[in-house]
């Protein structure tokens, strides 16, 4: 299974070799001040999916690296 490192730009926070499917689960908390907005809900979700990953991380400010 893929795995990914995620580093959130705007604090710096990181998350390293996450398979791809608890993403979500793992980052939740970062956004917990502003999860009850649902697009914030949606892009959270939308990270585990892969045709709109790019565009989720991108809304939430994270970069996304294959791990290695």
């Amino acid at each position: 299974m893929e795995k990914i490192n995620i580093v959130e730009i705007g604090t710096g926070r990181q998350a390293n070799n996450l398979l791809v499917n608890s993403i979500s689960d793992a980052i939740s908390p970062w956004f917990a001040d502003v999860y009850q907005d649902c697009q914030v809900r949606e892009a959270i979700a939308g990270l585990a999916d892969e045709a709109l990953r790019s565009r989720a991380a991108q809304y939430l400010g994270l970069q996304l690296d294959q791990a290695a």
